[in-house]
């Protein structure tokens, strides 16, 4: 009797271990048909000879997440911080500076040159497919902003049937805010659409010490996709989205002491886009794609900063107010061009060329007030106001080579110019 127990035992383990096997090929399997381009070109991910983690769209629609964030928040080697404000994000990644981080949409920067805080995440997750993070230098291909690494948002696009619908309302405790969405999609006959709006309101965010006051924030957005495929080698497309979000943000420090105030209102923060593309695949033996890409995008912020600070002493007493108010506008105009080469079995080859130029147009009006009482005869009173406005043009030009050779072994050597 003791055998055939230790048998069904035994038995029992190695069905276990087995199912266990078969969950992590299974599981494995999953991940090498998750395709990313964060290469420049379509590869399965465990193909992709750089470090990325991607967030899928099934992970995108199961998080409670508000923002791009939010997303990014457990993404190992991401760190992302607030500004003290819900509703406005910036990321670092590996330790780089948030300015040293390119953020892409659907492949195209978002330039932001008045802020060393780099720049801002202005998409809904609602509009997103899925999230490409390249954690780590990718120069070559993508130019010097992107010594930290790259985000790429890849927005939605078209579907697999001729209709396709999704809604949603989610509310949210941390700031009792309400959040919609809908998307409407499809793919008949090779002509590919997608609509896709959204609307967010959170008020200030709940905390262990109370509600914190000024930190509550309101986003919208509204985006449309069309493409065309002429046939199996040869698609064009365009599309257009605009976001905008209403931002406040505060501090505890100067909450919690009467005699100082500091808050940041941004009551505009808006993205507007429109894009075209045209590509063409598997041209020849050696020229896999042709791709061309345009796109003009407006960032328009608006911005005050106030700053009061009151200082008692048995000798004196002061009180000094900074109040400072701007009007950003960047204007980016850019285009690409990009072919792929299929150099006998082991080589394969991206060229392309990229042009960007970014307009600026900003003023900042900032009034200080300072008032200082030495006795009951002295007063100091100092108020002047500044107004500054900068214009200015950044024009970049940029060609790029970059091979990834197969050698012996399963070794693989990448090496590019830029």
């Amino acid at each position: 009797m003791t055998s055939k127990i230790q048998t069904v035992k035994y038995s029992a383990a190695a069905a276990a271990l087995i199912a266990a096997f078969s969950t992590q090929a299974q599981e494995v399997q999953k991940a090498a048909e998750v395709t990313v381009t964060a290469g420049r070109i379509e590869q399965q991910l465990l193909d992709v000879p750089m470090s990325v983690s991607v967030l899928t769209q099934e992970e995108i629609r199961n998080s409670s997440a508000r923002n791009i964030g939010e997303l990014l928040a457990d993404v190992p080697g991401v760190e992302v911080t607030g500004d003290g404000s819900q509703g406005l994000k910036r990321v670092q990644i590996r330790g780089e500076d948030a300015f040293r981080s390119l953020i892409l949409i659907d492949g195209q920067r978002v330039s932001e040159h008045k802020s060393m805080s780099g720049p801002a995440l202005l998409i809904d997750p609602s509009s997103v497919e899925r999230i490409e993070v390249i954690k780590g230098p990718a120069s070559v291909l993508y130019g010097s902003d992107a010594i930290g690494g790259v985000i790429n948002i890849i927005t939605k696009k078209g579907g697999k049937k001729p209709f396709e619908a999704e809604a949603s309302v989610g509310w949210n405790g941390a700031g009792h805010g309400w959040e919609e969405s809908i998307s409407l999609g499809g793919d008949y006959k090779g002509l590919k659409y997608r609509l896709n709006a959204g609307y967010q309101s959170h008020g200030d965010i709940k905390t262990p010490l109370g509600y914190q006051n000024g930190t509550d924030f309101r986003q919208k957005n509204l985006g449309a996709f069309l493409s065309y495929d002429f046939n199996e080698h040869f698609t064009v497309g365009m599309s257009a989205d605009t976001f905008d979000s209403d931002i406040n943000s505060s501090s505890w420090d100067y909450e919690q002491d009467p005699d100082n105030e500091f808050f940041v209102r941004i009551p505009k923060w808006k993205r507007d886009k429109v894009a075209l593309f045209a590509e063409g695949k598997d041209l020849t033996s050696y020229l896999t794609r042709v791709r061309w890409d345009g796109f003009w995008q407006n960032n328009h912020k608006q911005m005050r900063n106030y700053v009061g600070a009151s200082v008692r002493t048995p000798m004196y007493n002061m009180n000094v107010v900074t109040d400072s108010v701007a009007n950003n506008k960047i204007r980016t105009l850019g285009t690409s061009l990009q072919a792929d080469w299929q150099l006998g079995d082991s080589n394969t080859l991206i060229t392309g060329y990229e042009f960007t130029q970014d307009s600026l147009k900003a003023s900042t009006d900032a009034a200080f007030t300072q008032k200082m009482k030495m006795g009951p005869m002295t007063m100091l009173d100092t108020d002047y106001v500044t107004n500054r406005y900068v214009e200015g043009k950044e024009i970049t030009n940029a060609v790029f080579a970059a091979m990834e050779t197969e050698l012996p072994m399963d070794f693989t050597m990448n090496y590019g110019v830029r």
